[in-house]
C-alpha cells in the first residue's frame, strides 16, 4: 500500500489498533456471567473502540478537505454523515458546502461518500455516529442482555478443545483446525447465534460462548458484536477506498 499523506499513515495505524482492540473487547465480554450486566469499564472500552473508528473516518475527511476546501474555511471538519431523516438530495446539498468542487473534481470519491450513507447501503455509519457521540457527550451507551442469544469468539486461546488452533491465511480467510478436521472460513472472526451451531457441527469441536448484549439508544438497538464487526470492516473499507480515490 502506498502512503500518500501523514494522516493516511495514522489511519492505517488507527485501524491496526482497532483490529487488536476488537479481540480484547470480546475477551472482556466473555468474562461477564450469563445474566450479568455490563460493567462500566467494559462499556468505556467499547465506547473508546467506536471513537477509534470515528477518528479514522474524520482523519480521511481532513485530507479530502485539503483538496476541496469547505465553504466555512475549514472549521470543524468531520467525515460527512447524513442524518437519519435526510434523503440523498438533502445530503448532497450539504456535501457541496463541506467539500467545494468535489462533485466535479472527483465524482468517484463524491459517489463513495454518498453511497456509504444510510440511504446508500445500510445504517451502520449513522449508528456508529449516534453511539459514539452519545458516549462522548451524554453517557456511556446503555446495554441490555438478551437472555436467549449468545456469541462465540474464534481465537487461539478461546477454543474449548485442546489442540485446536486458528490461522490467518490472508485476504480475510481463516483456517480452523482441530485434529484432522479443517474448516476454511471467510468473514468475521466472531460468530453469531445464526452460524455457531453450523460451525461446531462442521468443525467437530465446540467454541466458548458468552452473553449477548444489545446497544440501546432510544428506539435504536444493535447487537454488540455483529455491530462491532460491521463497523470495523466497513470503516476499514471506506478509509482505504477514500485514499485510493484521492
Amino acid at each position: 500500500m502506498s502512503i500518500t499523506s501523514s494522516r493516511e499513515s495514522e489511519v492505517v495505524e488507527t485501524m491496526f489498533r482497532a483490529n487488536k482492540r476488537r479481540i480484547s473487547l470480546a475477551l472482556d465480554y466473555k468474562k461477564i456471567p450469563l445474566g450479568g450486566s455490563v460493567p462500566a469499564n467494559i462499556k468505556l472500552f467499547l465506547h473508546e473502540f467506536l471513537e477509534t473508528l470515528k477518528r479514522a473516518l474524520d482523519y480521511t475527511a481532513h485530507d479530502i478537505a485539503d483538496k476541496y476546501p469547505p465553504r466555512n474555511g475549514g472549521k470543524n471538519i468531520y467525515f460527512p454523515i447524513a442524518g437519519r431523516s435526510e434523503d440523498r438530495s438533502t445530503f448532497e446539498a450539504k456535501l457541496e458546502n463541506w467539500f467545494v468542487g468535489l462533485k466535479m473534481g472527483n465524482r468517484a470519491l463524491y459517489d463513495c461518500l454518498c453511497d456509504v450513507q444510510h440511504f446508500g447501503r445500510d445504517a451502520w455509519l449513522a449508528d456508529l455516529n449516534a453511539f459514539a457521540n452519545e458516549g462522548k457527550h451524554e453517557k456511556l451507551t446503555n446495554q441490555v442482555a438478551v437472555a436467549t442469544e449468545h456469541g462465540a469468539v474464534l481465537s487461539n486461546n478461546l477454543f474449548m478443545s485442546p489442540g485446536s488452533r486458528i490461522e490467518n491465511k490472508g485476504e480475510g480467510t481463516l483456517l480452523l483446525t482441530c485434529g484432522d478436521k479443517k474448516l476454511y472460513m471467510r468473514g468475521p472472526s466472531i460468530l453469531t447465534t445464526e452460524n455457531v451451531e453450523d460451525f461446531e457441527r462442521d468443525a467437530g469441536f465446540p467454541v466458548v460462548r458468552f452473553p449477548w448484549f444489545n446497544l440501546v439508544r432510544g428506539v435504536s438497538r444493535q447487537p454488540v458484536f455483529p455491530f462491532v464487526e460491521t463497523a470495523l470492516t466497513n470503516t476499514e473499507e471506506v478509509t482505504k477506498k477514500v485514499y485510493r480515490l484521492l
